[in-house]
């Protein structure tokens, strides 16, 4: 069977209660998750705020950094809304304080931000490029970075623990896992990237020079039977799922597109798809804003118990 490495991606903005209390909230659960087996934990970043991403990705990560020996990711940092300098520190400091474990997953953002941001719309490919290259050679201990459109002068006061951060670049174009293969540590793919489009995604970053990570976030609810599953997903997964479908699409079909829904054994063989389609890693979403805790909990139990060892047996 094929080795699939896991994740957590939890949500830490909240509608429903405060950000102390969804710390708590997610805490739990992470503790949970780290002794089923999981091995990194994801926050995402949101440039409009009020959602379930916070605006910064790492200052979240931080809050988790000292409860939890999991690797830290930012699923995704939305490049636009930084200065590239102030990333590359911000995210050295958490490296550091971490001892290593941070993955720097960054994302291009909406249109709406890239113009917030200062870039140029006929030079958004080229930005992001020299973006990428600039926090390498900041995390190197370059003073200063000349390019067409991004330049930066001062060298960072703290360097990564290990001289560099891993870089997972993420975009759902065809040009976003180029670039991934020949800039970044591996490839992201957003919740809302659907499976069938995985291997030709994969197959890009591969073919440009991409020997890392193939990552997918996935919504994720396991239960005991396949009736529990159903209930379960109707009244806590399927309203956000579904703003992922195309117009017309069925509820189950748009479940296998872009979620994980079930029972362990219809989990583990849709999980099968995803290693034939090139991925490496499977960040699970499973603690939606209205998803009881004791359900989260459930998903993971079954998923350490039933699930991610029959991954594991290649290692």
């Amino acid at each position: 069977m094929a080795r699939l490495t896991f994740g957590v991606a939890l949500d830490f903005g909240s509608q429903l209660r405060s950000l102390r209390a969804q710390l708590d909230r997610q805490s739990a659960l992470l503790e949970a998750a780290e002794s089923a087996g999981f091995e990194i934990v994801a926050a995402g970043e949101s440039s409009s705020g009020g959602g379930f991403h916070l605006p910064n990705a790492l200052l979240a990560l931080a809050a988790v950094a000292q409860r939890t020996s999991m690797r830290l990711c930012t699923g995704v940092a939305l490049l636009p809304a930084w200065s590239v300098w102030k990333l590359a520190q911000d995210a050295a400091e958490l490296d550091q304080l971490s001892d290593g474990r941070l993955i720097l997953g960054v994302g291009l953002g909406s249109a709406a931000l890239q113009a917030r941001g200062g870039w140029q719309p006929d030079a958004i490919a080229q930005t992001a490029d020299e973006a990428l290259k600039c926090l390498r050679d900041l995390w190197s201990g370059a003073a200063q970075f000349a390019g067409d459109y991004v330049n930066v002068s001062g060298a960072l006061p703290i360097l990564p623990r290990n001289g560099s951060i891993p870089l997972w670049v993420g975009g759902a174009i065809r040009r976003s896992a180029s670039r991934a293969g020949r800039l970044g540590d591996g490839w992201y793919g957003g919740v809302n990237y659907r499976l069938l489009d995985l291997p030709r995604q994969a197959e890009t970053y591969r073919a440009s020079g991409g020997n890392g990570a193939v990552v997918v976030n996935r919504v994720t609810l396991l239960a005991r039977s396949a009736t529990e599953a159903d209930s379960l997903a109707d009244s806590y997964v399927n309203g956000t799922v579904r703003s992922y479908a195309r117009p017309g699409q069925p509820m189950q079909e748009v479940i296998d597109d872009v979620a994980l829904v079930g029972t362990p054994e219809r989990v583990a063989a849709q999980l099968e798809r995803y290693a034939a389609a090139g991925v490496t890693h499977v960040l699970a979403r499973l603690s939606l804003d209205q998803m009881p805790p004791e359900v989260a909990r459930t998903t993971i139990e079954l998923f350490g118990r039933e699930v991610l060892p029959r991954f594991q047996a290649a290692r």
